[in-house]
């Protein structure tokens, strides 16, 4: 029996993770886990072939095996949760350095990256076209 649906459970923590499912008679098996080097407070994106997430330094991209394609540092957190800009082929996301970035999927070359005041811990919404997010400075962008 399968709780909720819950088939696998991937480990992405730089501690321990307690996973506690009542009336579940069948183990959840661990199908790979990822050592980050540090603590994440942001919400994972998960895409087609790759998942992103920041930690407190940087924002990593790993494929669906728990592999690493690439990382991108920003020497600060990044706890906004990561977008896809699919006609881009981008990650967008912003950090606590002031900076709002662009990084290429396949190999996290920054495609662009746009300045604040202030720090970004805000999610970025992208609608036709145009991504939004907000900063501690004050201001929607």
């Amino acid at each position: 029996m399968k709780p909720n649906g819950i088939a696998k459970v991937l480990w992405l923590a730089a501690g321990a993770l307690a996973l506690t499912v009542s009336a579940c008679s069948t183990p959840i098996p661990l199908e790979w886990q990822y050592d980050m080097h540090g603590a994440s407070q942001s919400t994972p994106l998960v895409g087609d072939d790759f998942i992103a997430f920041g930690n407190e330094s940087a924002l990593f991209v790993l494929d669906r095996t728990g592999k690493q394609r690439c990382k991108y540092d920003v020497y600060a957190e990044v706890i906004s949760a990561p977008k896809l800009a699919k006609a881009e082929n981008a990650i967008l996301f912003g950090s606590t350095n002031n900076i709002f970035y662009a990084i290429d999927i396949q190999t996290c070359k920054e495609k662009w990256r746009f300045p604040t005041r202030d720090r970004i811990k805000s999610d970025p919404v992208v609608d036709g076209g145009v991504v939004y997010f907000s900063s501690y400075d004050g201001h929607l962008y």
